[in-house]
């Protein structure tokens, strides 16, 4: 039986609607009824990426991007232009995780290096960052994760001319190394204890199975 569709256009605040027939959960995706100023929507501090042309599985609510955590202006701005650029070349979840990469590297600054400017942004600051990271108690790949998308976005921001800062403050070696896994052996005299106390089972299968063989 066909679903029976809604009365009235759907619109973002019909979210949660459900077909009276099937049950199944209506989603309003018509990227046409958006009457969208590109430049309007950019300017503000919580972007939905709905609006900016990004499609999202059905049910993802994961829609909006939110630089109000991003305490400096500047880094707020050049931001904006790194994740804009990351939209319209990768997924929006890329694009997320790079937005909460930068914004623990502003809160980090905000609290070690409250009035820093671009300029001052050194291999000393982020050599600072990166204990900082250490002494978080986070993940190795996480902490990885953190540091390779802040290298990706100042890279960038001194090719495109975003913010003045210097060219390659961080190296493929600032990102940590992974945890090397040893194995741990028996010891020697551990192995001799299990071999003696072993022996008499193994003698007493032997001579279990001797016997079958020998009835058959």
């Amino acid at each position: 039986m066909n679903c029976i569709q809604p009365k009235a256009p759907m619109t973002p605040a019909t979210k949660g609607v459900y077909c009276s027939e099937c049950g199944t959960q209506l989603y309003w995706t018509s990227r046409e009824s958006w009457a969208v100023n590109l430049d309007d929507e950019l300017a503000r501090d919580i972007w939905d990426i709905r609006r900016l042309g990004c499609e999202l599985p059905p049910g993802n609510t994961l829609y909006k991007l939110n630089f109000t955590h991003i305490f400096q202006p500047w880094l707020q701005t050049a931001t904006k232009t790194f994740i804009k650029l990351s939209l319209s070349t990768l997924s929006a979840s890329t694009a997320r995780c790079r937005l909460t990469s930068l914004t623990k590297f502003s809160r980090f600054l905000k609290a070690h290096h409250p009035e820093i400017t671009p300029e001052q942004i050194s291999r000393t600051t982020l050599i600072d960052y990166f204990a900082y990271l250490a002494s978080s108690g986070l993940q190795t790949s996480t902490r990885t994760h953190l540091i390779v998308d802040l290298r990706t976005f100042l890279d960038l921001c001194s090719q495109n001319k975003w913010l003045p800062v210097d060219t390659y403050l961080i190296r493929r070696e600032d990102c940590p190394k992974p945890k090397t896994i040893i194995p741990r052996y028996i010891p020697d005299y551990v192995l001799q204890q299990l071999k003696t106390h072993l022996a008499p089972h193994h003698a007493h299968d032997a001579s279990t199975n001797g016997v079958r063989h020998a009835d058959l």
